[in-house]
């Protein structure tokens, strides 16, 4: 996603999920309980930028993620689109969202202490047609008010130049079906790598890798939600 630049400085990122609820597990910055005026805060004194700014760029990380979801979601969940225009959305989606067409994705299951790694043109026609292979259905969600930001690291890359990484952690729910019986499901954390970094006057967004870090059941997942709840 290309942005224009911002009054900030780019080697200090935080991204705000969704309206509610943050979650951040940097090292430098802790707090299980952050509301959006202390995250909105925190971006201005960190980033020092103005609170019109620091709005602003929440607002367009949070696209940003809430758009590969979306696209992710459609590839795996809906089988009355056309081939030709699933395919048109997978090639989209890598070509919008992703650094390269090389970019890995792991998955995993609670029945296999595997994890396999596949690039993320493999990994998207393989979810589009499990429902078409595998199963009658496949649903895959994503759990709302749920995101956490990793550290920031800046690096020097040979086609990028300075660029900036960070990993946002995400809970996937994977749930497929014979028939109308669930044949299957779990939720497994997913982990972002995300690449910040400036694209001739602008900054663009890109997709590194996306890691599996954790494969539960849904009732754990719910367990671990409603304790987060209590908590807060």
């Amino acid at each position: 996603m290309e942005v224009d630049i911002l009054k900030i400085k780019p080697f200090l990122i935080v991204i705000y999920c969704s309206i509610i609820y943050l979650i951040i597990i940097s090292v430098s910055y802790s707090s299980p309980n952050s509301s959006e005026r202390s995250v909105i805060y925190h971006i201005m004194t960190r980033l020092h930028c103005e609170k019109e700014d620091a709005v602003k760029f929440i607002s367009i990380v949070e696209s940003f993620i809430n758009e590969i979801q979306d696209n992710i979601t459609t590839i795996a969940s809906n089988n009355n689109i056309e081939n030709n225009d699933k395919q048109y959305l997978i090639n989209y989606t890598i070509n919008r969202y992703f650094l390269s067409t090389s970019s890995q994705v792991q998955v995993s299951s609670i029945y296999r202490n595997i994890i396999r790694s596949y690039r993320i043109d493999t990994y998207l026609n393989r979810l589009s047609n499990l429902s078409k292979t595998k199963y009658t259905r496949v649903q895959l969600l994503f759990a709302p008010n749920y995101l956490a930001l990793g550290n920031i690291e800046s690096y020097t890359d040979n086609e990028l130049g300075q660029a900036y990484e960070f990993n946002v952690k995400m809970w996937q729910i994977f749930r497929a079906y014979f028939g109308d019986s669930i044949a299957y499901e779990d939720a497994t954390l997913k982990s972002y790598s995300l690449v910040f970094y400036k694209k001739t006057d602008r900054w663009d967004l890109k997709v590194k890798n996306i890691a599996a870090k954790e494969t539960v059941t849904l009732d754990e997942l719910e367990q671990r939600i409603e304790k987060r709840w209590r908590l807060e």
